[in-house]
């Protein structure tokens, strides 16, 4: 069974233009990944998917194989789709360019439940959180799962809804000051990481599917599976994997391992 990993990366990022090309530890946000990608023991082949020539002159710099893909892609799985059809995997991994700690484990961790389980289709992961203020960060997303560790819903408001709290209190800021690291691990609602698995075949629908309502209102691409039916099964990373969303991530990151 041929696995393959892909890392979809645009130059043109709402929030951050040129992210992947920006400099965390003295080198391209990117090149952390692709070098993680490496070091994955499961991962046969690796490609570099994008639509910009300034990226593809840079991780071809790196030794690392492009695919140019069509500009109009709207997510990441997108991407990977069309890269799909033109490379011979079974298995590929979608590792999001903007996490530079991404664990080479975590990577493996999400392949190997796609070879394990036969029935899964999509995998992903998530690690716990370390702080309130991060579970509280509309760009900190998170999944709450079934007892399976299949994920029933992910979101960047703060989930699950404390209704004790509220019914006691009735205020919002009450609401919010009741989480804690220790009630967030009784809750089980982790912290997802960018990065999925999928069997070549789900990403068929990807190529076909247009974005779904309650993707469109997270703007989470992976809610286009949830709502098409598409079980995910959740593996827990030790490590946590922050995305760089903002120049001041990428300082606060940069800062925070030095």
């Amino acid at each position: 069974m041929k696995i393959a990993a892909v890392i979809p990366v645009r130059y043109a990022s709402t929030r951050f233009h040129g992210k992947p090309l920006a400099l965390f530890q003295g080198r391209p946000i990117v090149q952390h990944v692709f070098e993680a990608a490496q070091k994955a023991s499961l991962i046969d082949d690796i490609f570099i998917a994008t639509d910009d020539e300034r990226i593809e002159e840079v991780c071809k710099k790196m030794g690392a194989k492009v695919v140019q893909t069509d500009p109009k892609h709207r997510c990441g799985s997108e991407r990977v789709a069309e890269v799909s059809q033109n490379i011979s995997a079974d298995i590929l991994i979608n590792i999001q360019g903007d996490q530079p700690l991404i664990a080479s484990r975590t990577i493996d961790q999400v392949a190997s439940v796609l070879v394990n389980e036969k029935d899964l289709k999509m995998s992903s992961a998530a690690s716990s959180f370390e702080t309130v203020e991060q579970f509280l960060n509309p760009n900190v997303v998170k999944v709450v799962t079934d007892l399976n560790g299949i994920a029933l819903y992910f979101s960047r408001y703060p989930l699950p809804f404390r209704n004790q709290i509220w019914k006691k209190t009735n205020n919002w800021s009450d609401l919010f000051g009741s989480y804690s690291i220790e009630n967030l691990k009784e809750m089980n609602v982790k912290h997802h990481l960018g990065i999925y698995g999928y069997k070549r075949e789900i990403l068929e629908g990807y190529r076909v599917w247009h974005p779904t309502r309650l993707e469109k209102e997270e703007d989470l691409e992976q809610l286009r599976a949830l709502e098409h039916g598409i079980r995910m099964k959740m593996v827990h990373a030790k490590e946590n994997s922050p995305s760089i969303d903002t120049p001041e991530d990428l300082k606060k990151l940069n800062e925070a391992v030095q």
